[in-house]
């Protein structure tokens, strides 16, 4: 038996295929109020809301006939029912995909918006009669089409498909006027097709039309589309390539290769070939000599990283967006929304992309820029042939120098005179090397810095050198004689950081944290790093920040075998307690208010010096600097079984998270980090990073999980009898409630949450808690209780002086008051949260209350004071980007037309 809903259009039903008849009145409208919260609990109050427009809402005889009428439905439906009674209410318990407007919404989330779209069949519910119901439920869900619609406009844009969208975007802004980023969509297409003109005479209609209508200014989105058509940079132009390899010589063939590639019809070309054979530097070479006027974007892959991880696609996104001017709290969570926004960037942009050292296909698609304006230049070890056939790439095969070539790269580093005294020696060099680069350029190094030296005696030692080394079965002998010999001539300090550097967590390496790694000597390390960048053993890629080839951590591994176990162990600990403690002395910066750790940390090894930046904003740069280290360095606590810095570390780390917005980097961490925490035997941890886990959850949508972390995280604080612990894990359970549309559960465990806080005497967490017990009054129309808990809340937040909890709380009363009916109190209330949010810096809580500001003065009478409330949101959100821009906006046309709902 299949069973199929459709609400996309006139509601219908289908019972293997043939349409199931619904009597129409309340009993469709029923089915539909329930298709539309499938899978959910609604209740009795709602659904007599719904159906008979709130005018009989606590009636005993509204819910008799409630029940009446969901038993005429169950038998219109027969053998298709699935309407459920539960406590409290009723629910439609759909199989997946059974409905349209599940698989819409799954379809857009994969970003498939075209077939997402095809689902729709008309307006929704067009044969349900419910002026509340469709008020409630439908207007959002027609706002969540124009959202796709939206989104594949924009994607067709990032295709290039410019051209194709601009008579459906002159039709779409005829039918919503008012909403900007169908005009900026219009602008942009016209744009991008030529017709810069008419982009212009776009951008005038609808500027004179905000101003007639509305009395403001265009906001972001159409001042950027109009930047974009005359010619104003609205973009940062990013310059990500690493230094100049100065040293480079030869692949003439190559280079044409690429010049001709990134002038025709090709946009990837994938140069492949063994490590050491000169990848990177080609590549660096040509793209510092190519024209892409709007930048270069980079990125090491890590694919083939001795130690560490390979990149994820979602990382190296994260990087480039925000090169390209997207701040990280503003980027995507996704890994789809992620490269399709990352696509719209880039289009129409000629942009060179560089991913150098490349794992594999699957690694590099999501990176790959969706028109053909951009060129994308891959390295790797990996041929690549699944990108050669999907995505049309060139490969490009590198193969050792050519002896003229060599001899031309010694020449140029040594010297042509030096060189010209003894040609059989740099003959005999040049065949020790093998025609590799990376020995080459080592050699090369090696006689520069020893000028007195004749080259047959450095040829003779190198000879000898790799006789020592033949017996190591190494495919790569000369570049392995070369590192052998380059690492023998060390000074003792030098060699023995570069055997250290094996246990660094980090691909790009500073100063400072090499310092801790050798032992807190900064002078010494300093000289130590110079010299091993002077061997061409390390590169300095910009000041204080070194990197080296894969093949050089592999010989550092190799060598590291001579140090005793215990002073490896002694640098790893060096290492690790220097990111920890760094990372806390940063954290507490940008939010000196967090909580103490559960477990205070011991103090940091001998040797370590732990970086202390001067303030927030310096907090926040090292943070992003030293990113991927920190987790590096998390995974290396692990992998060692350092479990209690192992989970501190992510204790640490969780504002940058939330703050930067890395939630799946944050899931990722946690799943370790809360067992590193049940190893250590600390509870009380465990039992925080469940709590946290229930955050990152809900950050990713995923609502489900983040219910099971705030259950277990209940049983946890339960064991431990912390009552602080309980109050927090009911406050999430109670805010999950909420934002579910349960207010009766989110009251229970509101209440729960506060008793717990009481008992705890946390004076922060009454207070929030009592706010919150305000709110969930209020919307269960209980407005005594609601007044009472809220003006609780306000005394003890003054009391204690926290403002962010004081302006919140007044929000809440003034909420109350609202829906009470007194708005003139509630005005009072908004006005007074208002001016603390602004000068507390939080505007997009002040944009909130400026909403509920407006509601009250509207309600109130007084639709002036509410249309300058509503033109000040929207002037507020034009600056902070606000997600209400628009529908603020619509609302104010309203009220000055005179009809509509305002809420």
């Amino acid at each position: 038996m299949t069973v199929e809903f459709k609400v996309l259009g006139p509601l219908e039903v289908l019972h293997d295929g043939r349409v199931v008849p619904v009597p129409a009145g309340r009993v469709r409208a029923l089915l539909a109020a329930l298709l539309l919260n499938a899978n959910r609990v609604v209740t009795a109050e709602r659904l007599v809301d719904l159906l008979w427009a709130g005018g009989k809402n606590g009636d005993v005889r509204a819910k008799a006939t409630l029940q009446m009428t969901v038993t005429r439905l169950r038998r219109s439906l027969g053998e298709a029912n699935v309407i459920r009674t539960v406590a409290g209410g009723y629910t439609a318990e759909v199989p997946p995909h059974a409905l349209d407007l599940h698989r819409f919404r799954d379809l857009a989330g994969q970003g498939r918006f075209a077939e997402a779209l095809e689902l729709w069949r008309g307006d929704p519910l067009s044969d349900v009669r419910s002026d509340q119901l469709h008020r409630d439920e439908v207007v959002p869900l027609l706002e969540e089409h124009l959202d796709v619609v939206e989104r594949r406009i924009d994607a067709d844009l990032a295709a290039g498909r410019s051209r194709e969208v601009v008579g459906e975007l002159r039709a779409l802004t005829k039918e919503y006027p008012l909403r900007e980023r169908f005009w900026a969509q219009l602008m942009i297409a016209l744009h991008r097709g030529d017709r810069r003109a008419e982009a212009l005479t776009a951008y005038e209609e609808v500027r004179a039309l905000l101003a007639e209508e509305l009395g403001v200014d265009p906001g972001p989105r159409l001042r950027q589309a109009h930047e974009e058509v005359i010619g104003v940079l609205v973009a940062p132009v990013p310059r990500q390539l690493p230094a100049y390899p100065v040293h480079f010589t030869g692949r003439g063939g190559e280079l044409a290769r690429l010049d001709g590639l990134s002038t025709g019809a090709v946009r990837i070309a994938v140069l492949h070939g063994a490590g050491g054979i000169g990848k990177t530097a080609l590549a660096l070479y040509w793209a510092h000599h190519a024209a892409f006027s709007d930048g270069q974007l980079y990125a090491n892959l890590r694919g083939f990283a001795p130690t560490g991880a390979p990149l994820t696609p979602a990382e190296v996104l994260h990087g480039f967006l925000g090169a390209l001017g997207v701040p990280s709290e503003r980027q995507p969570v996704g890994l789809d929304e992620l490269a399709a926004l990352y696509r719209t960037r880039l289009a129409d942009r000629k942009v060179l992309v560089m991913l150098d050292n490349a794992r594999d296909a699957d690694q590099v698609l999501p990176l790959l820029p969706g028109g053909s304006s951009c060129f994308v230049l891959i390295t790797s070890r990996n041929p690549m042939g699944g990108l050669v056939a999907r995505q049309g790439a060139a490969p490009i095969a590198m193969t050792p120098l050519p002896d003229s070539q060599a001899h031309q790269l010694l020449e140029r580093v040594v010297g042509a005179d030096r060189v010209a005294r003894d040609r059989e020696a740099v003959r005999r060099l040049v065949g020790l090397c093998g025609g590799l680069p990376l020995a080459l350029t080592a050699v090369a190094a090696r006689a520069v810095l020893n000028p007195d030296f004749e080259l047959a005696a450095l040829a003779d030692e190198l000879s000898a050198e790799r006789g020592r080394v033949a017996s190591l079965d190494d495919d790569r002998l000369g570049v392995r004689a070369v590192l052998s010999w380059s690492y023998r001539a060390l000074s003792d300090r030098a060699a023995r950081l570069f055997r250290l550097l094996d246990v660094h967590p980090g691909a790009a390496i500073s100063a400072h944290s090499t310092t801790s790694l050798l032992g807190g000597d900064h002078a010494g390390t300093r000289a130590a790093l110079a010299e091993l960048a002077g061997v061409h053993l390390m590169v300095e890629a910009r000041p204080g920040w070194f990197t080296f080839h894969d093949v050089l951590r592999v010989y550092a591994t190799v060598e590291a075998r001579s140090d005793s176990a215990d002073e490896q162990a002694a640098a790893r600990e060096r290492v690790l307690d220097h990111y920890l403690h760094s990372a806390f002395a940063a954290v507490m910066l940008v939010h000196p208010q967090r909580d103490p750790c559960p477990v205070p940390f011991e103090p940091p090894a001998l040797g370590v010096v732990v970086e202390r930046p001067a303030d927030a904003d310096a907090a926040w740069k090292w943070f992003d600097q030293e990113y991927q280290a920190l987790l590096g360095a998390f995974d290396a606590a692990v992998e060692a079984g350092r479990d209690l810095l192992a989970w501190q570390l992510c204790w640490t780390l969780t504002t940058v998270f939330e703050r930067r917005g890395r939630w799946r980097d944050w899931l990722a961490m946690l799943d370790s980090a809360i067992a590193a925490a049940t190893r250590t035997g600390h509870e009380a941890a465990v039992a925080l990073l469940v709590y946290n886990l229930s955050h990152a959850c809900q950050r990713v949508e995923d609502i489900d999980g983040a219910f099971a972390a705030l259950r277990r995280c209940l049983m946890l604080f339960e064991k431990l009898g912390d009552h602080a612990g309980l109050g927090r894990a009911h406050r999430g359970l109670a805010w999950m409630h909420e934002i579910s549309g349960r207010p009766e559960d989110a009251l229970v465990h509101g209440r729960l949450s506060l008793e717990h806080y009481l008992a705890a005497d946390h004076q922060l967490g009454v207070a929030g808690a009592r706010s919150a017990l305000s709110l969930y009054h209020a919307q269960l129309g209980d407005y005594e209780a609601a007044l009472e808990e809220g003006h609780l809340a306000l005394r003890l937040n003054r009391l204690i002086g926290h403002a962010y909890g004081e302006a919140n709380t007044l929000d809440n009363i003034g909420w109350a008051h609202h829906v009470r009916g007194d708005h003139v109190e509630a005005v009072r209330y908004f006005q007074e949260s208002i001016e603390l949010f602004r000068k507390q810096g939080a505007s997009a809580l002040e944009i909130e209350v400026l909403q509920h500001l407006a509601e009250a003065q509207k309600a109130g009478g007084d639709s002036a004071a509410a249309a300058a409330t509503w033109r000040r949101a929207v002037e507020l959100s034009d600056g902070f980007q606000h997600r209400y821009a628009e529908e603020l906006r619509t609302r104010l046309v309203r009220l000055r037309a005179g009809h509509g709902e305002t809420k």
